[in-house]
């Protein structure tokens, strides 16, 4: 079960009654929440309940993605879509900013003229919408954010965003770099440059990519319930980049996070076990 219930206490009346339950008999599977950026004391109940199976987010090893390919090279370089699902766009031109403290980083409004570009700069200072709203001020088309480690994180933006927002690997930064290196025959990280060199070109399939993360993702809820009667979550299942069903109207499939995606791995494992 995935209820989100902001409430962090062992013996609060939910945890209560699901611990009843275990206690004859029935095996409760709980997702730990997603509050994990709050630090402890953050895992909502029923997932606070001594008893219960619950289950926190991992970042999942290998995902499938849709990529855009650059300039023609092989290297396919995999995002997360802030609408869900496929950007499209064919040869168009990349703004590139390296991962320099002095490079425009999109929480300031840009000096440049990015029209009919897709925009690449660096994850942190601001929100990701703060970046794409500055970059569509400047007439980019893509907002393509990189991460500062590796692993692919989702795109999550507001209502205000009027352009498709990617996010990259920083894998997937060091190529785009490399590849306006070999275009422009300058140093492998240019200090605090742009370069419109390199053109992207989505592809219409997906592909399997592997990443080395497999680690807790950062908003998975974790540590003591408040009353200090149970340490969550009891385990871990792939709960980043899972491709799911979704509203037909919204597309039918989409990318999903969180421990409601991971949760039901672990009670299919469960269902299985006691078969």
């Amino acid at each position: 079960m995935s209820l989100g219930i902001d409430v962090y206490w062992s013996d609060s009346l939910v945890a209560s009654m699901v611990q009843s339950l275990i206690e004859n008999g029935i095996v409760v599977v709980a997702s730990a929440g997603n509050s994990g950026t709050s630090g402890l004391f953050s895992t909502s109940a029923p997932g606070t309940a001594p008893d219960v199976i619950t289950v926190g987010a991992a970042e999942s090893s290998m995902l499938s993605t849709y990529y855009f390919t650059l300039n023609g090279f092989y290297e396919q370089i995999g995002y997360s879509s802030s609408k869900g699902g496929m950007a499209t766009f064919q040869n168009m031109p990349i703004a590139f900013y390296d991962d320099q403290l002095t490079s425009w980083d999109g929480c300031t409004a840009s000096k440049d003229d990015l029209a009919g570009k897709m925009v690449v700069v660096r994850r942190g200072a601001c929100t990701y919408e703060s970046k794409a709203i500055n970059i569509a001020k400047a007439g980019g088309l893509v907002a393509t954010i990189y991460n500062d480690v590796n692993g692919l994180p989702l795109a999550s933006v507001g209502k205000n965003v009027t352009i498709p927002v990617l996010t990259i690997s920083y894998r997937g930064m060091t190529r785009i770099a490399q590849v306006v290196n070999e275009l422009s025959r300058r140093k492998f990280m240019f200090r605090g440059g742009i370069s419109t060199v390199a053109t992207a070109t989505s592809s219409t399939e997906r592909a399997m990519l592997i990443d080395d993360m497999h680690l807790p993702s950062e908003s998975s809820s974790w540590g003591p319930s408040s009353s200090m009667q149970s340490i969550k979550p009891t385990v871990l299942a792939d709960g980043v980049h899972v491709y799911s069903t979704y509203p037909r109207k919204l597309g039918s499939w989409a990318t999903m996070l969180g421990t409601s995606m991971a949760a039901p791995h672990v009670a299919g494992i469960c269902a299985a076990h006691l078969e």
